[in-house]
């Protein structure tokens, strides 16, 4: 059987990396993206299982890529994290 694949977006490498290894460690598959649009070209060619995305994004609006995402799969419920606004 083949592993979930989780999709990450974030314009952080850091945090690319980290939630990458601890997810591959975990048993799981992923794809990093660090531009929403690297993103939306690659959902043309993979079905991801989960998508993790950065809400606060610089080129596109993180809120707006979850509406799309949630257009384009039926999933179960998202949640958002939240950060303050400095």
């Amino acid at each position: 059987m083949t592993a979930p694949l989780i999709t990450i977006l974030d314009d952080e490498p850091q945090i690319r990396s980290m939630l990458a290894t601890a997810l591959e460690d975990a048993g799981f598959r992923t794809a990093s993206f660090g531009r929403a649009t690297e993103f939306e070209a690659a959902l043309a060619t993979m079905k991801p299982d989960i998508c993790l995305v950065d809400l606060g994004l610089p080129d596109k609006d993180g809120k707006d890529k979850k509406r799309r995402i949630g257009r384009h799969k039926k999933s179960e419920e998202t949640g958002e994290s939240k950060r303050e606004e400095s």
